[in-house]
């Protein structure tokens, strides 16, 4: 049995599937930043 290489759809579908991947992740990072920025202004008392 030969090792057939992958289609190009096959290729093109996995490298769409990592940069998505890889922009969500990069995207998640500043939010999570922000709510953690927000839940430490709405935990301080109020002057």
């Amino acid at each position: 049995m030969k090792h057939r290489c992958p289609a190009a759809a096959e290729r093109a579908a996995l490298f769409a599937f990592r940069a998505a991947r890889r922009g969500l992740l990069l995207c998640a990072i500043p939010a999570l930043l922000a709510l953690v920025v927000w839940l430490c202004l709405i935990s301080t008392p109020a002057p």
